[in-house]
C-alpha cells in the first residue's frame, strides 16, 4: 500500500460532519436529512469488501479499513455498527 497517512483524512471529515450534525442538533437548526459521511463510507467499504469482481487483496483491504475505522472512531452511532457487522 502506497498512502501513509492519507487514511486519516477521510477519519477526520467523517469525525467533523458527526461534530456538525451534532451541533446543529442542539442549536435548533433544521435536522439534516442526508446520510451521515461516516454511515456512507461504512456502506462504500461493506459494498467492496463483498464483490465478488475484486482481487481479494482488496477485498481484504477494505474489510481490514473497515474494522478499523469502525473500532477507532467515536462518533459512529451503534445502529451503524451492528448493521455492518450484522
Amino acid at each position: 500500500h502506497k498512502s501513509k497517512f492519507t487514511q486519516f483524512i477521510f477519519f477526520y471529515l467523517a469525525g467533523s460532519d458527526a461534530k456538525i450534525r451534532a451541533s446543529a442538533s442542539q442549536d435548533g437548526s433544521e435536522p439534516d436529512t442526508s446520510q451521515p459521511i461516516y454511515r456512507a463510507f461504512a456502506s462504500f467499504l461493506l459494498n467492496l469488501s463483498l464483490s465478488p469482481s475484486l482481487p481479494p487483496i482488496k477485498r481484504g483491504s477494505a474489510v481490514s479499513y473497515l474494522a478499523s475505522f469502525l473500532s477507532r472512531s467515536n462518533f459512529v452511532d451503534a445502529g451503524t455498527i451492528s448493521e455492518t457487522l450484522h
